[in-house]
This record gives structure tokens, sequence and C-alpha cells, in this order.
């Protein structure tokens, strides 16, 4: 007699249309990226000024970034699952068990990064409650990493930020590769949001460079920029 059929096991979508899914996601993350690219250069800072007066503009740009942010990866992320995919491989037995370590170890390294932010800061919160005030310096996050000490001379690297100049950008990166199960649409979008978070954590250095550049100087030749022993 045949085994019954499982209902809970779909039948896999041709080829053809798995890489007509994955052609749609690579176009969607290139345009999130060109999206993301333009609303974080200074032309975009200069327009929300521009529209909400200098100190609304300043405070409440980033609060606004982040929120977009969320909105837009939310909606790519939706649409990625809506396109057709085929399984590329499924992890079993030990292999699978070193998927999901690796899968928590990337999730603390991301909570642990955000554990060193000024978070009210980082999510702009901070800079919209200063920009009610109509004095007062309003205080904007620079990056998404450590700030520099009251001194201005120096980065306050500490916890995951002393091995790592970028954990938030490599960690949901290496959770993401490290899933036990990938299909096409996923590997569509972790090739170029790895792409994307490389020439980012580069883009953002130069800006820092510019911004800083003893200080920041100093941090880069003491710690590498993805993960290693650092240099103190």
């Amino acid at each position: 007699m045949k085994p019954a059929p499982n209902p809970d096991l779909k039948p896999e979508v041709p080829r053809s249309d798995a890489a007509r899914g994955m052609a749609k996601i690579g176009a969607a993350t290139l345009l999130f990226a060109a999206w993301h690219s333009l609303l974080c250069s200074d032309g975009a800072k200069e327009t929300a000024r521009a529209l909400l007066g200098e100190r609304r503009g300043t405070g409440f740009y980033r609060a606004g970034f982040m929120a977009q942010s969320a909105l837009s990866t939310g909606a790519l992320v939706l649409y990625l699952l809506r396109q057709p995919h085929r399984t590329i491989y499924r992890a079993r037995g030990a292999l699978k068990l070193a998927g999901w370590a690796g899968q928590l170890a990337s999730g603390i390294v991301f909570a642990l990064a955000l554990g060193e932010l000024d978070k009210p800061k980082f999510l702009g919160l901070k800079g919209v409650n200063q920009a009610q005030n109509p004095e007062g310096n309003i205080e904007e996050a620079q990056a998404q990493g450590p700030e520099l000490e009251d001194d201005d001379a120096t980065v306050r690297a500490s916890g995951v930020f002393r091995y790592s100049r970028h954990p938030l950008e490599w960690a949901p990166i290496a959770l993401l590769f490290c899933s036990p199960k990938m299909k096409t649409n996923w590997l569509a979008f972790d090739i170029l949001a790895a792409i994307y978070s490389v020439v980012g954590a580069l883009h953002e250095e130069k800006r820092l460079l510019r911004q800083s550049p003893t200080a920041y100087a100093k941090y880069q030749k003491q710690v590498p920029f993805f993960c290693g022993k650092p240099k103190f």
C-alpha cells in the first residue's frame, strides 16, 4: 500500500518560477537599499530641516528614519514570503543543531550590541523630546555604534564593540545564513543584504572619519571591522 500523502508537504514550484521569484526579490531588495541610502544622505537631512525648520527637522529626522525603516523592512519581508520558491537545502541532525546554535549566538550578539547603545538616542526619541524645547542642543546618533567620549578624542568602545566595529550589521546576516533550512527566496535576499551591509558599513566609516578623524582612526586600528581580537 502507498503511504497516505502528507497534507503539510506542498509540491515544489518549477525552477523557472523560483528563478523569477529570486529576480523579483533581488530587484525589490536593491530598491529598498537605494531608498534607505537616499534617506541616510545629508540631502535628506537638509530636506527635513527645510520642511520642518532647523530645530524640528534635526530632532525629528532620526525618529522618522527609524519608523520608515521598520515599515519598509516589514513590507520587503512580506513581499519576499509571497514569491514562489524552492528549497535549496534542509539540514538534519547535528548540522541542524549547529544552525540553531549559530542563530542563537547571532541573536545574543545583536542583543548585546543594542544593550551598549543609548537606545532613546539611537531610536531618535531623545531628539524628538529635545526638539520641543526652544533652547539646548539636540543629540543625534551619528552611527549604529558607540559614541565619542566627553573629550571627543576617543570612541567609547565597550562590550561587543570592543571586538567588532559593526556587530549590528553582521549579526542579523549571520542569523539568516545559519538557518537550517534555506529557500531560494531567502537566499536571494540574504546575499544582497550581506553585500549592502558591508557597503553601508564602509560608507558609515568614511562619514565618521570625516566627523572625528583622530578618534575613529584610532578605533579602526584597535578593533576589527567585523570580528576579531582587539588591539588595546
